[in-house]
């Protein structure tokens, strides 16, 4: 029996890094797939993960429509990367930088002062765990990533303010 790599550790800073989910975008994509036709473990992370981020969403748009089209969005794309999304460390990071990227593709309102103060995952931290009220685990494993992160993630947002 082959020996189990290990767990990647935390690293205290957030995960995949950015020129990787860059590299996975740009990759070419398969044919979009239907939603209800990439199984039923694809469905069942989109159904464990709607509720959160839509309220995501709605803390980042004016009008609750536009949260759902953004949340809808970022699931068709993930399904047309899910393949690829399930060979990285973190599926879960891929779909939050999916999210992310719809949100700000199509969100451009001048008083969303929280991201000009801080840096993409920083915002996003302090969104989910100061306004939403998730634990640091929660708002960790909705974004991809290590509660230590999301810790570190918050202090070096007081540290900015």
């Amino acid at each position: 029996m082959m020996p189990r790599p290990p767990a990647r550790a935390c690293l205290a800073m957030p995960n995949p890094p950015d020129d990787e989910m860059r590299r996975l975008l740009r990759a070419p994509r398969g044919a979009r797939s239907p939603i209800e036709h990439l199984g039923v473990e694809f469905q069942a992370f989109c159904h464990s993960r709607h509720r959160p981020y839509l309220a995501y969403a709605r803390t980042r748009a004016t009008a609750a429509p536009m949260a759902a089209r953004w949340v809808e969005t970022a699931f068709a794309e993930l399904a047309g990367l899910w393949p690829r999304a399930l060979r990285t460390d973190s599926p879960k990071a891929v779909a939050w930088y999916v999210l992310g990227g719809v949100i700000a593709a199509h969100h451009r309102q001048d008083g969303d002062l929280i991201q000009h103060v801080w840096q993409r995952r920083q915002a996003d931290a302090v969104l989910l765990h100061d306004r939403l009220g998730l634990s640091a685990e929660s708002a960790a494993d909705l974004m991809g990533i290590c509660a230590v992160d999301i810790t570190v993630l918050l202090t070096s947002a007081d540290r900015d303010m």
